[in-house]
């Protein structure tokens, strides 16, 4: 019987039509073969790297969300801490990690109920428990982020306790919006990530994404060494129905915020350039992953080694920002221009 769920899932994941790749996947996907190779080299054995560079591709593939104009409210961005998986759960589907918790309970002040139609619908096996079926919860989605339910999906225990409220922020008055820049995703990138030496600053072209999307690069030294942070800033496509259920696949941690978007964590450890990958995809089509490495850019000969410089709370934070998106207010465009007047270029992976 496993066999034949299996035979039929990967027939029905290979009828799907898969998001289109832009230059940005290609080069990270390649770099991280490149990065493999090389490591099984210097092992001098052959254990081979497990990791293929699906995180990149789930997050910048996807190219969609890009910052709303509209400022989220109170009511789309309730406040929510992400509850704990229950414990001993069997697979909800083939190859899942652990039964997702469908209906986590709310934190204080949230004004949706704990249970009943706000979740998706759930199903259960014969001696198992209950587990979400997530084409019931593409079913609730109308084909948008953060409609439908709320669910979770919570693969390690990543999402325990994390603050998952998403800032509520008044529009500028009369300043105005203008595309975003390189430079202005670096200097809101900075206000976000805590006090520290910056440097290694730098941008990869995004000719094949949407308008306002956005590669760049930073190195943040908060005393104890410097980490790279990388963050991909993706303008607005059309989400295409059942992209939840590909998306929350394998060992990846997911939750499903009614209004703001579908949130997504990756731990990749045999990919120092994608350590771990914090995504958001947005109820508005925008996408904002954000990637954190234990290594620095390619130099040449190597990735030298770096720290990880953010806590997975610091980088939900830095994603759930509203400040994201195809255009920013004209002071933030300003400020970057000033203060990031020359980028590097981002080699490898």
């Amino acid at each position: 019987m496993t066999h034949e769920l299996r035979r039929l899932l990967e027939e029905e994941l290979a009828g799907e039509t898969p998001p289109p790749l832009g230059d940005v996947v290609r080069v990270s996907v390649d770099s991280g073969r490149r990065v493999r190779r090389r490591r099984r080299w210097f092992a001098g054995a052959g254990g081979g790297t497990a990791a293929a560079v699906l995180a990149v591709a789930g997050l910048v593939a996807l190219g969609t969300p890009t910052g709303s104009t509209q400022p989220p409210t109170a009511e789309s961005s309730p406040a929510l801490t992400a509850a704990a998986p229950p414990e001993q759960a069997a697979p909800a589907t083939p190859g899942r990690c652990a039964t997702p918790s469908a209906n986590p309970s709310p934190a204080a002040g949230d004004p949706r109920p704990a249970d009943g139609a706000a979740g998706p619908a759930t199903k259960g096996d014969p001696g198992q428990a209950g587990g979400t079926d997530l084409s019931q919860a593409d079913a609730h989605s109308d084909d948008r982020w953060g409609s439908g339910g709320l669910w979770m999906v919570d693969c390690t225990g990543a999402l325990r306790g994390i603050d998952l409220t998403a800032p509520v922020l008044q529009p500028a008055s009369g300043l105005g919006l203008a595309r975003t820049t390189p430079s202005a995703a670096l200097a809101l990138l900075s206000s976000l990530v805590p006090k520290g030496a910056v440097d290694g600053l730098a941008y990869r072209e995004t000719a094949d994404s949407p308008p306002g999307s956005v590669y760049v690069q930073m190195y943040l030294n908060r005393g104890d060494g410097a980490g790279m942070i990388r963050l991909y800033l993706a303008g607005p496509e059309k989400m295409t129905a059942g992209l939840a259920s590909r998306m929350c696949v394998g060992m990846r941690s997911c939750v499903n915020m009614p209004g703001t978007g579908l949130l997504v964590v990756e731990n990749n450890p045999d990919e120092c350039t994608l350590f771990q990958t914090v995504s958001l995809y947005r109820a508005d089509g925008v996408v904002v992953s954000l990637m954190l490495g234990d290594c620095l850019m390619w130099d040449g000969r190597q990735n030298p080694p770096g720290q990880v410089v953010l806590t997975l709370q610091e980088a939900v934070t830095v994603v759930l920002d509203p400040q994201w998106g195809p255009q920013m207010p004209i002071e933030l465009i300003k400020s970057g221009a000033t203060d990031f007047p020359k980028l590097d270029t981002i080699v490898g992976g």
